[in-house]
């Protein structure tokens, strides 16, 4: 039997109001001893009243002194209300803290939640608020006995509330004894002759179902969810209960669980886990209500991941229109309900971006790509299988999106980096990525066959850009580790096709480079055509350095040491053309010759020991041609000889530089040369140095000042 259940009078209330404007100091109200000896009479003359020393409780927290019940002989029921009063009195002020604390250590505060009294009914909702604002929220259902929900909808309502917001907290341990005990309560009032259908009810059976989806106990869920069915219910909670149920046949937690992976060898796992869901969720899409969007919204997912396992084929197909139809009214369900969807609106964004943009119309593109951008600003997770695909699209479309590459590609990303190495487009469009690759592929800690392909990635983006400097470096990059046996295959492949290195390289660096790299590899075949093309070129230019240059190729093939019948054509041309070439007698000119001070450049460790050779055999001969050398070698950092070399250049009258040296330093050092005269060294050894040497300093002669 219950406990003294006498209501509230007015007298009570009024008194209640009397304290609380007492505490705010409201114009005419009473003071604080009028205050207290007004409820100390209102006890004594109700001291039998056991609500009566509600007033008690409630005065002393109020005013802020410490809650204490002053009558030692109070009995049981006096004290319930007396703490009532003390919890209301607190909550007035939001101390929370101090409920939980007189809860923890008293008894009479735990038992306040029997749902007996009108103390009770006082105490519930404020203790009830405190324990969870302390982050207590399962003691609830220890507090919160049944009886306590009977006629209480409000409170009803709270602590649903509460376990909803534990469960979008991803907390449903917590959530669990609160929504076990709502569920406990409806099955009491049903059987009381209470609505089984009451709204609130049925949302506590909905979240108990969910709660056990989260707790991966997809079995009980299915059975709460299938009874949940055959209860009499609204279009909207039947489509929430069948998505529910289709969630729990797919074995997912949770609706934002609902995405694709991140790794492709995932994808067909997701995509069959949905599809056994996928007949609750199209049951839940025949309700015409907003609720259908959850539904909508793993269809949708379902379409899109059923397009990424096609690859290309899905490409303007009926998986990107049905995701389109279905994403489209998820999302605006999402957006339009704010905070409650708010986890999940990147991600529907993402993949409608994605699904507009692989429907291949010519709205939808444009469209897409805005939304995929929005969605990956948004946190959504764009996988890297998904961006082949994006851009597969936009290249098919001929809609290339630069905001949309450099959103999409995070080039911190090594899978996104791939993506844009195999993509054209994006390497066209996206300067960002092209970046990426040339770092990645510079990393130290990069092996060089996979640098060699970011390198080489880069490339095409630079010199479809027209940034020539910056595709000469990479060049340079890549005969680098060609010389160390990394991508130098694919390098023959770039040196052979002028529209992979013009105009950062002309066909003639590349040519040279190409045959430096065949006699390096003993291919000396392949090596003397290259050269044979630049033989005749030579020869037919008409001019001293042109005939030089012709000697050279000769000297070089001659070093291969291959059957000389191959070349002896070539040969009997360069005769032919220094015998024509020759002065009559008397026409030389053997006048004294100025000192001419030559600075070779290039060569490395080998070409240095014989420098004594060349000064010897010069001093011998021709004693007017000063030398001196900078041995730039064959290393990747060409910058400190290339300083060097414009340095001293200023001092020197003419120059000879090793024709095979690295392609681009050899590049830099002709520009450089814009005011000297210079010739090619063909040959690596003394003999070539030398005869260099007296060829750059006779065409160096007529600039060269008597006594200079």
């Amino acid at each position: 039997m219950a406990r003294n259940s006498a209501s509230m009078t007015s007298l009570d209330r009024l008194l209640t109001q009397a304290i609380l404007d007492a505490a705010k100091g409201v114009s005419g109200s009473m003071s604080r001893e009028e205050v207290d000896t007004a409820v100390e009479e209102f006890v004594r003359l109700n001291g039998r009243r056991s609500v009566s020393y509600y007033h008690a409780g409630f005065r002393d927290t109020v005013f802020g002194q410490s809650a204490s019940p002053e009558a030692p002989a109070l009995d049981l029921d006096g004290k319930r209300f007396y703490w009532a009063g003390a919890i209301r009195g607190w909550a007035r002020t939001g101390s929370w803290p101090l409920i939980v604390r007189e809860y923890d250590d008293r008894d009479v505060v735990r038992d306040l939640g029997d749902g007996s009294d009108l103390a009770s009914a006082q105490a519930l909702e404020p203790t009830v608020r405190a324990l969870t604002d302390e982050g207590r929220t399962s003691e609830l259902a220890r507090f919160v006995r049944t009886p306590a929900l009977a006629g209480r909808l409000d409170l009803y309502e709270l602590l649903l509330d509460i376990a909803v917001g534990r469960l979008r907290a991803d907390d449903p341990a917590q959530a669990r004894p609160v929504l076990d005990l709502l569920v406990e309560a409806a099955e009491v009032a049903q059987r009381d002759g209470g609505a089984a259908a009451a709204p609130a009810f049925l949302e506590a059976r909905r979240r108990q179902a969910q709660c056990l989806l989260q707790l991966n106990e997809h079995r009980g869920a299915q059975a709460a969810l299938q009874a949940l069915l055959k209860l009499e219910l609204t279009a909207s909670a039947r489509s929430l209960a069948q998505a529910d149920l289709g969630l729990a046949a797919s074995g997912f937690g949770a609706l934002p669980e609902v995405r694709l992976p991140s790794v492709r060898d995932d994808l067909k796992l997701v995509v069959e886990k949905l599809s056994l869901g996928e007949p609750e969720f199209r049951k839940a899409t025949a309700e015409d209500v907003d609720e259908a969007c959850h539904a909508r919204y793993c269809l949708g997912v379902l379409a899109v991941g059923r397009a990424a396992l096609d690859g290309v084929d899905a490409l303007g197909g009926d998986h990107y229109k049905e995701a389109v139809e279905h994403l489209s009214k998820a999302r605006s369900v999402f957006l339009s309900r704010g905070e409650r969807y708010a986890p999940l609106c990147a991600h529907a964004d993402l993949y409608f971006g994605v699904a507009s943009i692989g429907e291949l119309s010519r709205s939808g593109l444009a469209r897409g790509a805005a939304l995929t951008i929005e969605g990956v600003k948004a946190g959504a997770t764009l996988p890297p299988y998904l961006v082949a695909l994006l851009v597969e699209a936009m290249e098919l479309a001929d809609q290339a999106d630069r905001r949309l590459y450099d959103t999409v590609l995070d080039t911190e990303d090594d899978s996104m980096l791939d993506v844009a190495a195999r993509s054209k487009s994006v390497l066209e469009h996206c300067p960002s990525a092209v970046q990426a690759l040339q770092t990645r592929g510079r990393r130290e800690d990069r092996p060089g066959d996979l640098a060699a392909a970011d390198l080489r990635a880069a490339l095409h983006g630079c010199v479809a850009n027209g940034r020539c400097d910056a595709a000469a470096d990479l060049l340079n990059d890549l005969e680098a580790l060609a010389q160390r046996g990394a991508g130098a295959e694919e390098f023959v492949e770039v040196l052979s096709d002028p529209s992979r290195y013009e105009p950062a390289w002309s066909r003639e660096d590349a040519a040279m480079a190409l045959a430096h790299r065949c006699e390096s590899q003993g291919q000396y075949a392949e090596a003397t055509e290259i050269l044979r093309e630049y033989f005749h070129q030579y020869a037919s230019q008409g001019t001293e350095a042109g005939l030089h240059d012709a000697d050279g190729i000769l000297h070089t093939i001659r070093r291969f040491g291959i059957d000389r019948s191959i070349y002896k054509d070539m040969e009997d041309r360069y005769d032919a053309l220094v015998t024509a070439s020759a002065p009559a007698d008397g026409e030389g000119d053997s006048g004294p010759r100025p000192e001419a001070k030559v600075l070779i450049v290039g060569g490395n460790e080998v070409q240095a020991r014989a420098e004594g050779q060349v000064r010897k055999r010069l001093q011998r001969t021709h004693p007017h041609v000063r030398v001196e050398f900078i041995r730039t070698g064959w290393g990747s950092n060409w910058q400190k000889p290339l300083e060097e070399f414009v340095r001293k250049l200023p001092v020197f009258d003419a120059v000879v530089i090793m024709r095979f040296m690295r392609t681009e330093l050899g590049k830099r050092i002709r520009k450089a040369c814009s005011t000297h005269p210079w010739r090619f060294c063909w040959g690596p050894g003394p003999t070539a140095q030398v005869q260099a040497a007296i060829r750059a300093a006779e065409a160096a002669r007529p600039a060269i000042r008597p006594g200079s």
